[in-house]
């Protein structure tokens, strides 16, 4: 009996259809290997992992109120 936590893949993005794309795509591999948390802003991101641990970061390089690359500055500043 399997008894670990899923690995977490925190996905950031703000368009609708490239989440559900994600999910569909990584559920062909193995839907119960992860657990998808979705952010649309890179400011909701940063703070949910304040909190939380992820093993992956899917990001877009343009959100709504940052750049990816200024995502990850910030990320690191934490």
């Amino acid at each position: 009996m399997r008894t670990e936590q899923p690995s977490k893949i925190l996905v950031i993005d703000n368009n609708a259809e490239d989440q559900l794309r994600y999910a569909h795509d990584l559920q062909k591999i193995d839907e119960t290997s992860f657990e998808l948390i979705f952010k649309n802003k890179g400011s909701d991101a940063l703070d949910f992992l304040r909190i939380e641990t992820v093993q992956c970061i899917l990001l877009d390089y343009q959100l709504p109120d940052m750049s990816g690359l200024v995502f990850m500055e910030k990320g690191l500043e934490a």
